[in-house]
């Protein structure tokens, strides 16, 4: 943990559980993924242990439905905050990183908390979930 990072939590009035928010510079975000059930919502290879881990999967349609009330997903402008907080584009990928779960040695530092874990290109969406 760094001490000069504001570590926090965010509980999710809807189901009630709580996810870890980190600070960085003025932005506060969730350091952890969303796993708030929605209709068009899934779990990876559809395992629930995959959404425990990673959160959950949502149609781009309905991702701004499945934030809790006051949050959101960034928009492309205040990712480039984060990263110009953080140090630009040749540090960013490297301190936000998870310490583990990573492949072939890309292990980050996450020296903000931010935790940020792989993720795969693609993902089945399950026969019940599509539109």
């Amino acid at each position: 943990m760094n001490p000069d990072i504001d570590y926090g939590t965010l509980t999710d009035e809807r189901d009630g559980k709580t996810y870890k928010t980190v600070t960085i510079g003025k932005q506060t975000w969730m350091a952890e993924n969303l796993n708030y059930k929605t209709r068009y919502s899934f779990c990876y290879n559809n395992k629930a242990e995959n959404c425990d881990k990673y959160g959950r999967l949502y149609i781009w349609d309905f991702a701004m439905e499945a934030c809790p009330e006051g949050w959101g997903l960034p928009s492309l402008e205040e990712f480039q905050v984060l990263v110009a907080t953080i140090g630009g584009l040749s540090t960013a990928g490297k301190v936000l990183k998870s310490t583990e779960g990573w492949k072939d040695g890309g292990n980050g530092t996450d020296d903000y908390g931010f935790s940020a874990l792989p993720a795969r290109r693609t993902a089945r969406m399950p026969a019940n979930t599509a539109r």
